[in-house]
């Protein structure tokens, strides 16, 4: 499974990343984090290589996009309950991606709000 993922990742470096079926990255993602895989990594993944595949997963979602990047790294979570340094990983790209979600839902708001003060600066600068 650790070469399916250095494959999937030369592939990914290989191709246009803004192009690519990134629905179809999400659904084979998913597929490599079944729970039947899952179940196979836990009882038998040595750490060096469930850390590898995490690191693999992580590098491969980070082309997605967030909504579907957090039900990937949420479904990764599982295969890290025993090493809390893979834990730690997938916390920190979770807090980074909502923050993106934060921020994407405030952007709208900001320009808005930005619109409407240049707005009215320039009227209130037209009537001078």
């Amino acid at each position: 499974m650790l070469q399916e993922i250095h494959k999937l990742n030369a592939h990914i470096a290989l191709i246009d990343v803004y192009r690519m079926n990134k629905q179809l990255l999400h659904q084979y993602l998913l597929f490599m984090l079944s729970d039947e895989k899952v179940a196979i990594i836990l009882l038998k993944g040595k750490p060096d290589t469930v850390s590898g595949m995490v690191t693999g997963i992580l590098k491969a979602a980070s082309t997605l996009p967030l909504y579907f990047s957090i039900e990937v790294l949420t479904r990764l979570k599982v295969i890290t309950v025993n090493n809390t340094d893979d834990t730690a990983k997938i916390d920190l790209a979770l807090q980074r991606l909502n923050r993106e979600r934060i921020w994407q839902k405030l952007f709208p708001w900001l320009a808005l709000a930005i619109t409407i003060v240049l707005c009215m600066a320039m009227y209130f600068f037209s009537k001078k």
